[in-house]
């Protein structure tokens, strides 16, 4: 039976903490904690784990402390990650103590039931005593929600947690407890392990903003689809996922191509089941969750994206195509598709009211026929010059959406934001955006897109799924500035230590055609105009091509009005080929516009919206 290895801190005599504990005191000082401040509370429970975990303290003791703690550190966490949940990335030096208090809080309550466990573990005893199975259970949990926490701010996993969760499973097993239920909470060390299995290999790092916590929850009741199987020892499982149980990695795929040391003492990973659960959960969503006109519900069409998502995350992985390759250079950064839209466009005002009212009268329509729009229907001069007259004037100001972090605003989901009518109350309707570029440093590249390091101005937040155009600035020596802005997004995300970023970026197109879309029909109706892109930079009356537009703005069968500038079109979205937190992509055709027209939507009335 090997020795399972755990770190806790180097425990002293400290009578001040001995005391602590007694069950009297500890009853009066928990009774005494602020439960209505979660910070408040989540300091004092960890100014007092600090000092236990370092003081000699019986191991009956210790235990009671870990398990009466339970409650208030559960509340004081749940409201502080929530907290998290909406930092931008990455957070500034107000939301740094936060994050590091949810941090330091899960490494001493794992310090806690580790010490427990070694405790257990150095009796020899043949039996199985039950605290020995909660112990193990609970710092088997404690240190996946550390990870989870990690995941979440996208930064890199701490030194240790892997190799001493793998220690636990080993452990377990050999002690003939591992799939045994612990008393009290009807789960297995077993269970608990697979379940971090799972979030691993659905690459958390590739997840939205806070989908790596949601993903979680779920998988609590997915474990059943990993399946753990044993490995002959100095065998690579070429083909195949795998663990280490002695080495501080997180699950791995062994690659065919490439040749890497076999594990030291390896278990094979089988998660085909669980594509079988993803495409049922998939399908419940899509049967559950449809109105009464047929369409999903905000939440059930991001609740389908996230299931997407990580069907393609856990399916087979494929052998890399192409190698990534070093290559340095500078690179400018605008992030966000309404910055995307704003610098393809060289920082021209949007400004698609009055370009429709001009089109319009100029007969630039497309196949489209006449322009269905927030404007009058008919084209009488009269009513076209007086609607002009208002824009200018801005006694009209039919135009408030913006998407894409920006500093000094909330980080509202952008799928609250586009629906919400009273979210854009705090700004005032024409004010102007400030669009920011970020200077990056390509690190290298590959086929399908390339490496970057940033360090991002104050207040500019990055995130996993964001719309980016990025260019060369042009080099001191000469080298002329990138004409066109390629078009890309935000694959992984990874935070350094000093708030530096780390990013994988997949190139969508070259170029890009900036647009402006509003809906006419089906999800979306009777909105506002949004930036949006047309990709690859083609008229898109001639050649097929590709809609970028805000996530959740539209869904499959929205009709659309296009205005490109110099013309106008409707378009039927007909496939979501992708879909992020910041934006959807989808394949359409160009249709006539609808038969029945819907009433005409008085410009002075309209939603207003956030971004």
């Amino acid at each position: 039976m090997k020795t399972v290895k755990l770190t806790v801190p180097k425990q002293t005599e400290d009578p001040g903490a001995t005391a602590f504990v007694q069950p009297e005191r500890l009853k009066r000082w928990v009774a005494s904690l602020p439960l209505g401040n979660a910070e408040k509370t989540g300091r004092e429970l960890l100014s007092a784990l600090y000092h236990v975990n370092r003081a000699v303290v019986p191991a009956e003791q210790r235990f009671h402390l870990l398990e009466h703690f339970g409650d208030q550190m559960t509340e004081a966490l749940v409201a502080l990650e929530q907290r998290c949940l909406s930092f931008p990335v990455p957070h500034n030096d107000k939301q740094h103590p936060i994050t590091e208090l949810v941090r330091k809080l899960w490494v001493e309550s794992a310090y806690g039931y580790k010490a427990l466990v070694l405790h257990h573990a150095g009796h020899g005893r043949r039996d199985i005593p039950d605290v020995l199975l909660v112990t193990a259970y609970r710092a088997a949990d404690v240190l996946s929600r550390l990870l989870v926490h990690t995941y979440s701010l996208y930064q890199s996993e701490p030194r240790h947690v892997w190799l001493e969760l793998h220690q636990l499973y080993r452990f377990a097993d050999e002690r003939d407890f591992l799939t045994k239920p612990v008393p009290g909470i009807g789960r297995s060390l077993d269970q608990a392990y697979r379940r971090i299995v799972l979030l691993s290999l659905a690459n958390p790092y590739h997840l939205m903003q806070g989908e790596a916590a949601a993903v979680f929850a779920e998988l609590e009741g997915w474990t059943g689809a990993c399946r753990v199987l044993p490995l002959s020892p100095h065998t690579l499982p070429r083909g195949q996922l795998y663990v280490d149980l002695e080495r501080d990695l997180p699950p791995c795929y062994a690659s065919a191509r490439v040749d890497v040391p076999p594990p030291l003492d390896g278990r094979v990973l089988d998660i085909s089941a669980v594509m079988g659960v993803v495409n049922r959960r998939l399908k419940e969503t899509l049967d559950l969750s449809k109105g009464s006109n047929g369409r999903l519900s905000l939440g059930a069409r991001k609740q389908r994206n996230m299931y997407k998502r990580l069907g393609e995350a856990w399916a087979l992985r494929p052998e890399r195509l192409s190698e990534r390759n070093p290559e340095r250079g500078h690179l400018e950064l605008a992030v966000g598709l309404s910055s995307c839209h704003h610098f393809i466009e060289d920082g021209a005002p949007f400004m698609p009211e009055e370009s429709e009212l001009r089109l319009r009268s100029q007969g630039r329509v497309g196949r489209a026929g006449p322009a269905l729009s927030l404007l009058p229907d008919n084209d009488a001069p009269w009513v076209n010059e007086d609607q002009a007259r208002r824009l200018n004037a801005g006694i009209v100001l039919p135009r408030t959406s913006r998407f894409g972090a920006e500093p000094g605003r909330d980080s509202k989901d952008i799928w609250l934001k586009v629906y919400s009518q009273s979210a854009g109350m705090p700004e005032q309707a024409g004010t102007p955006v400030a669009h920011r570029l970020a200077v990056c440093e390509r690190k290298d590249s590959s086929r399908g897109g390339l490496g970057m390091i940033c360090q991002a101005p104050s207040g500019m937040a990055f995130r996993v799924g964001e719309m980016i155009a990025f260019r060369s600035p042009g080099t001191a020596e000469g080298r002329a500035r990138d004409s066109e802005w390629v078009v890309g997004t935000v694959r992984w995300l990874n935070v350094g230590p000093r708030q530096n970023l780390d990013l994988g970026v997949r190139q969508l197109a070259d170029d890009a055609l900036a647009v402006a879309t509003k809906g006419v029909s089906g999800v979306g109706q009777g909105g506002e105009y949004f930036r949006a892109l047309v990709i690859p930079k083609l008229d898109p009356m001639q050649y097929p091509t590709t809609l970028i537009v805000p996530a959740a703005a539209y869904d499959v069968d929205s009709v659309v009005l296009v205005n490109t500038g110099a013309e106008l079109f409707h378009a039927r979205l007909t496939k979501l080929l992708e879909a992020t937190d910041g934006y959807a992509r989808y394949q359409f055709v160009l249709v006539e516009p609808p038969k029945e027209m819907p009433r005409e939507v008085d410009p002075g009335k309209i939603d207003r919206y956030i971004s």
